[in-house]
């Protein structure tokens, strides 16, 4: 059926920090919606570095389960729960709440990229805003410029800028 006692008690260990890194995931993600735009960006490092740790997870995951159809179902959330029972049973609700934690993730994902396209717009028109404001000072200084000279001054000496 499933595996010796000893994979079982080391699988449900890694659910569990699995679990613990995607509820952890899950609230970076929602800080990334609520903080400040000057901390986004260590946010987006911190989740990507969470989301690495999933990924190691996952990696000692897979050779525990390596061979095992059924197992594999329990913890993709695919099989017949009725047929569960004891340790089984606790790994395919362990699957279920990560799977559950993983769902409002990817619900909050939209959410949080708006955000961040909405940031970079607004940066953007301040740019654009800023170059168009430097380049009319910049326009108004040389026209006070040419006015407070008068037109003959200095036409024999290179002019250089």
């Amino acid at each position: 059926m499933v595996g010796d006692m000893k994979n079982n008690q080391k699988l449900t260990q890694l659910l569990r920090e699995k679990e613990v890194l995607f509820i952890d995931v899950e609230r970076i993600t929602n800080d990334i919606f609520e903080a400040p735009v000057d901390i986004i960006n260590a946010l987006l490092e911190t989740r990507g570095n969470a989301l690495e740790r999933v990924n190691q997870v996952n990696d000692k995951i897979s050779p525990l389960i390596e061979g095992d159809e059924h197992l594999k179902s329990i913890l993709n959330c695919s099989c017949e729960i009725s047929g569960l029972t004891g340790e089984t049973k606790e790994l395919f609700e362990q699957a279920l709440r990560i799977r559950a934690v993983a769902n409002r993730i990817i619900k909050n994902e939209d959410c949080v990229r708006q955000r961040i396209e909405n940031e970079r717009d607004l940066l953007l028109e301040k740019i654009e805003t800023m170059n168009r404001s430097s380049k009319t000072v910049a326009e108004s200084y040389k026209r006070s410029v040419e006015t407070a000279l008068p037109h003959g001054f200095g036409n024999s000496k290179n002019k250089t800028m």
